[in-house]
This record gives structure tokens, sequence and C-alpha cells, in this order.
């Protein structure tokens, strides 16, 4: 399997990074491929602009930055997103990728008025370090927010139906926890290969 993976985090030496280079080890280890996409290292610009409403209207052409990320995303048969929840969301960045890259088109069609994903992809996966603890998430009901959010609402919108969902509480904790959240991003990248359901969502 040929995984893109896709970070969202202005430090290298974040967890977030940690988390991706162990998924990444571990994946390659399993005999996958990984592409890896660093967002802020590579300078993406997030803003939606008169172009993307163009291009979202039908009377826009594909610029070459977003062709190159279309030809990034169907060279591979997997997505992965690495990144921090921040105000209980992705990062402004990461929304910017999927606003401006997951196009009309591309990733999805009117069809008789109705929505048709157009990507193939066997599976998607989100890796995402959380501040707070299990409980706040799972008292609030972010959990299942982020899962409705992304898994259904861009992956499951776009045709993705295979998607897990990984989030890691108290990521500024302890060196135990750190360690336990790392060996679960390895163990994740070892089985990426094989499917999944809502079910088997990990938080914690």
């Amino acid at each position: 399997m040929k995984i893109l993976t896709v970070i969202a985090h202005p430090n290298e030496g974040s967890f977030t990074h940690a988390l991706m280079n162990e998924f990444i080890s571990s994946a390659k280890s399993a005999g996958n491929t990984v592409d890896v996409a660093d967002l802020y290292a590579e300078g993406f610009d997030p803003c939606f602009n008169m172009h993307d409403i163009a291009l979202y209207g039908g009377t826009g052409e594909v610029s070459d930055k977003i062709a190159n990320e279309h030809k990034r995303v169907m060279d591979t048969d997997a997505i992965a997103l690495f990144f921090p929840i921040w105000w209980w969301s992705m990062p402004a960045m990461l929304k910017g990728w999927v606003d401006r890259v997951f196009t009309s088109g591309f990733a999805f069609t009117f069809e008789d008025g109705n929505t048709k994903g157009l990507l193939t992809h066997r599976k998607a996966a989100m890796f995402c370090p959380a501040a707070s603890d299990h409980g706040f998430y799972r008292r609030y009901g972010y959990h299942n927010a982020l899962q409705r959010q992304i898994d259904a609402g861009v992956f499951g919108y776009c045709g993705i139906a295979d998607v897990e969902t990984h989030i890691f509480p108290n990521a500024e904790g302890s060196d135990e926890t750190r360690a336990s959240h790392l060996a679960h991003a390895r163990q994740a990248g070892q089985s990426f290969a094989q499917s999944s359901s809502l079910d088997d969502d990990i938080f914690g």
C-alpha cells in the first residue's frame, strides 16, 4: 500500500511529528511506501481565494500547485492525517489544504442533484494528539464530533468508507503517557493495510 501522510504542525520537533515518524517507520517495515506532505515546511498556502471559488463553480482552471496536490493524492492508496487538536478541530493550515485540494470534479461531483464521492482510496485515518484528558473529550462529545466532521463530512463525503480516528489525550503529559501513544502509532502503522470500521477507532 502507498500511503500519503499529511502533517500540519509548524514545529518539526512536535509530538505530532513524533507520532508520524513512528507510524511511518512501522508502516514501511510492514512493506508499505510512504509519501510525506509537510504543509508548513512546504509553505502550502491554505487561503481559499477567488480562483478557488471559480474552480468550485466550474468556471476556473486547476492551478499547477493544486494539480500537483491532486496528483499526490491520487498516486496513493491511503491517506493519513497527522494534526494536533486545536479548538476542537484541525489547524487552519490543514483545513485550507482540504478546502483547496478536495475540489469539485476531483474529490466529489454532483449528479442529478446528489453528491457522489470520487476518491477511491482504500483507507484514510486521522492521528490527533490532544491536550485534554479522555474524560473531558468524552463528556462533551468532541470525539464523536471529530468523527462526524472529518470521517463522514470529509472522507465519507468524498467516497472513502474505511476511516480510522486516533485521538491521543494528555499528549502534553507524562513520559509514560507519550510512550504509550508512540507505541500505538507504531502498531497502527504496522496494521494499516488491514481494513477497519468505526468501531475500531481509538481514543486513548
